[in-house]
């Protein structure tokens, strides 16, 4: 019986990261790069010249990240978030790779899991990032049955800064504010 789980379960992962991506993708972002530790750098979401949200939505954001695992985006009404504050916290390839999440809080709960290795420090996983007005949080990853997560909120109220991170002893490398055309 696990035999059969595990191969099951094994044949089901599918890769986030686009080897055919080309790296002109990454054309006209702006980088950001973090060498290691749990510590969040925030930009203004409104600053971005690409936000490109569609009908209903409070913001559109496109990303591309390098890492290992544990690539973090925090999306809240503060610059400076402590540990536990409220915010909306994406793991990208968390535990070491294994599985993604979405949370109220920094190092909060859980409130959504996905299994399955999505990050490659060689190759960039593409990441698009949407809130409605509605409540409904997105995260999008091109290739991926959409949305790749999502968590709905009925008080939607993070909607100001992004900021990026890893996990300790993990090095990520971000691209943002990222222009919307065809690869």
């Amino acid at each position: 019986m696990f035999k059969i789980l595990f191969v099951s379960s094994f044949l089901g992962l599918t890769l986030a990261y686009n080897r055919t991506l080309p790296y002109s993708a990454l054309e006209g972002c702006k980088e950001h790069r973090i060498e290691s530790g749990y510590v969040y750098t925030a930009f203004r979401i409104s600053e971005f010249k690409n936000n490109k949200p569609l009908y209903n939505e409070v913001f559109r954001l496109k990303f591309y990240v390098f890492c290992h695992s544990n690539g973090l985006i925090l999306i809240s009404n503060n610059p400076n978030v402590q540990s536990g504050d409220s915010a909306y916290e994406i793991v990208l390839g968390g535990w070491d790779n294994s599985k993604s999440a979405i949370r109220n809080a920094t190092e909060g709960r859980n409130l959504y899991e996905k299994g399955g290795p999505v990050c490659s420090p060689l190759y960039p996983t593409e990441v698009i990032v949407s809130l409605t007005k509605d409540g409904l949080l997105s995260v999008v990853l091109p290739g991926f049955q959409t949305p790749f997560m999502f968590l709905q909120d009925s008080q939607p109220s993070y909607n100001k800064f992004v900021a990026f991170s890893s996990w300790k002893g993990n090095a990520a490398r971000w691209f943002y504010d990222c222009p919307y055309y065809r690869h």
